[in-house]
């Protein structure tokens, strides 16, 4: 299991967002479960709570049916996965993606792996997630992330089904039978928690002929880091803290909520890093106040507001505390040293 804050990128959940929106049903239902105030594809590299994410996807397999991890995934659902899907578009095969997504996974989401084993005649791709999840969400995931690279594979325009064997979680009432005409061929249920999909080396080496709409072939982009490298639970925590100033409900109920913890042992597992809530939200609001106040014009009151302060005067007075200086002044400041 990852110690880490369950975070994914929102893009992780546009290909659901975006079949509701194509199928007539209202959205913001979807949109708060998976903690965003706006479509995922607006700000697609945005880090939200994985388990809100979950919590969609689960909730539309109970109102659309058990195969909608299959249905949500179109041709163009690749791309729709933000700096991930671009940098496997630029490995310019299905193997040269999934070479690049095994690197960058850790990038995009804390709790999940993706591995690349060897077999006869191809590859077995294997992932697994790193967060305890019900049966019905595990074979929600396990088939979207089967369709997802089912239609890496068709980008190479083969003909025919290009999934081998596939060994898949399966649902705790229907099994794996209701995929049949989605996934391929041979479906085989596992309890190991893995999903594990053959693809041989005919469909691997196949270049993709349907064009990218965005291909990065070199590095990812600045700040697009591991998620999981960067420390324990509180620092990958802080990037949660962040989420949640951005749309103005910060508190450590839902900050508990979106860790799947317990606020009891939320804070024994900040107390184990020396740190707490309150602590953490304080210096997230700092980094946040010296962006704000050195990157816009914005009113002071209105800084204060983005950061959850209910008054003006408890903004300066943090300010205060923080540099020994009122807003203005670090405005001002910020200014000159940006030249």
């Amino acid at each position: 299991m990852s110690s880490a804050f369950p975070l994914v990128r929102a893009a992780d959940i546009s290909p659901f967002i975006r079949w509701q929106r194509d199928n007539g049903r209202p959205i913001e239902k979807a949109l708060a479960l998976s903690g965003l105030s706006a479509a995922p594809w607006e700000v697609p590299d945005q880090l939200v709570a994985l388990t809100g994410v979950l919590a969609c996807m689960k909730a539309m397999s109970r109102e659309e049916g058990p195969d909608i991890g299959c249905r949500v995934v179109s041709e163009m659902s690749i791309s729709e996965l933000g700096e991930l899907g671009a940098l496997m578009l630029g490995g310019g095969t299905p193997r040269g993606a999934l070479t690049r997504l095994c690197a960058a996974i850790s990038a995009h989401s804390t709790h999940e792996i993706f591995s690349l084993v060897p077999g006869r005649g191809g590859l077995i791709v294997s992932e697994q997630m790193l967060l305890g999840v019900d049966a019905v969400t595990l074979h929600i995931v396990q088939q979207y992330v089967a369709a997802l690279v089912r239609c890496l594979c068709n980008m190479t325009g083969v003909a025919g089904e290009p999934l081998g064997r596939i060994e898949i979680s399966p649902h705790p009432e229907l099994g794996v039978t209701h995929l049949g005409n989605r996934l391929g061929h041979e479906l085989v249920a596992t309890r190991s928690g893995r999903l594990s999909i053959f693809l041989a080396d005919e469909i691997l080496d196949r270049p993709f002929v349907v064009p990218a709409r965005a291909v990065r072939l070199g590095r990812p982009s600045k700040g697009w880091r591991p998620l999981r490298a960067e420390g324990g639970f509180e620092t990958t925590a802080r990037h949660f803290i962040r989420t949640m100033l951005d749309d103005g409900t910060a508190s450590v109920e839902r900050f508990a909520k979106a860790s799947g913890l317990s606020l009891r042992t939320v804070q024994r597992r900040l107390a184990a890093e020396d740190t707490n809530f309150s602590k953490l939200l304080d210096d997230v609001r700092r980094e946040r106040a010296q962006e704000l106040l050195s990157a816009s014009s914005a009113r002071i009151g209105a800084v204060a507001g983005d950061l959850g302060y209910t008054s003006h005067s408890s903004f300066v007075r943090a300010v205060r505390r923080w540099e020994g200086r009122p807003p203005m002044q670090l405005r001002r400041a910020g200014r000159l040293e940006g030249g």
